[in-house]
């Protein structure tokens, strides 16, 4: 999914194993003191994190495959639906702001 021209650091999604912009991916931090791995859209936790595209597909591939538990190193519980619901809301967003920008024009 690396188009080449790279703006910042390459991760590689936990989903298809594919480089990428970290912009483009949704880092996936453990719970301090827990098994629990939660999106941290904003990149403010601390510790080991993993990246994944925001993509449906690439979160059922890891969570399928068990990815988690390899990439943080340890037995993880990752909640498909609140990734899936975090990528949705996303989109949302996105969708909203290009929505709000067109009708100001």
């Amino acid at each position: 999914m690396n188009n080449g021209s790279s703006r910042g650091p390459i991760r590689t999604c936990i989903g298809c194993r594919q480089t990428d912009d970290q912009a483009v991916l949704l880092r996936l931090a453990q719970e301090s003191g827990s098994t629990r791995v939660v999106p941290d859209p904003q990149r403010r936790k601390t510790g080991r994190g993993a990246w994944v595209h925001r993509d449906p597909e690439c979160v059922r591939r890891a969570v399928s495959r068990n990815a988690a538990n390899r990439a943080f190193r340890a037995q993880v519980v990752v909640d498909e639906e609140e990734l899936l619901a975090v990528i949705n809301l996303g989109t949302t967003r996105v969708q909203g702001s290009t929505m709000t920008d067109q009708k100001a024009g």
